[in-house]
């Protein structure tokens, strides 16, 4: 879903979702979500997920957008938005259209922290990271898949946006962490040992919005 100025312009809203139809209570029901919303988890602390809007006016043609499509479903549906930054202006204009069938829930993410020290051997090689990479992927988030994870680390370490710090002993790696660089923003992605970024802290509050109703 676009929402753009004119023909060939630059969008100023999207929203990317999924429709899928699934069994629950004996009953068919389509669940719409945000694209991604079960794919690979990305680091920790920040909002996963974005429904970019330039202003209040697209924020809201947005949400229309996404009553229009709702109230086009053939039966029974279901809508999940999460992992949503706080105050997000489309799931504000989504609320108030659905009214008292939209619930509201936040909460607060905890983000990793890097504790390695100065005594972890860093790099961004990507050559390098090939060598460490197995480790890492047997200590990998839960419910990640193997191969996506393995593929989305290659394509960040080819682009210089991947560190990948370990700590050695004895010719076994007993610690490591893999951190995302955005410019001189550092994000603490997955680690592993006593010391791999298991210390955490309060990362940015989340949004959730839930709502179900009967299309045509």
């Amino acid at each position: 879903m676009v929402v753009e100025a004119h023909r060939h312009g630059r969008p100023a809203g999207l929203a990317l979702l999924t429709s899928r139809s699934q069994l629950r209570r004996g009953r068919l029901v389509t669940v719409v979500r945000l694209l991604g919303d079960d794919g690979v988890p990305g680091p920790p602390g920040s909002a996963p997920r974005r429904l970019p809007a330039a202003d209040p006016e697209v924020a809201g043609l947005l949400a229309e957008g996404i009553s229009d499509l709702l109230a086009g479903v053939r039966g029974r549906w279901q809508l999940d938005l999460s992992g949503l930054p706080l105050g997000d202006p489309v799931l504000a204009a989504l609320g108030a259209r659905l009214g008292t069938g939209a619930v509201f829930r936040s909460s607060r993410s905890r983000s990793l922290v890097d504790t390695l020290g100065t005594g972890a051997l860093r790099s961004t090689d990507p050559a390098l990271l090939e060598d460490r990479l197995p480790v890492f992927l047997d200590h990998r988030p839960a419910g990640a898949r193997r191969a996506d994870l393995r593929a989305l680390a290659r394509v960040h370490a080819a682009a210089g946006q991947l560190e990948h710090a370990v700590v050695p002993a004895g010719g076994v790696l007993t610690a490591g962490l893999l951190t995302l660089l955005d410019g001189p923003v550092r994000r603490p992605w997955w680690g592993f040992g006593p010391d791999g970024g298991s210390d955490d802290a309060p990362g940015q509050p989340w949004v959730s919005l839930t709502a179900s109703g009967q299309g045509r």
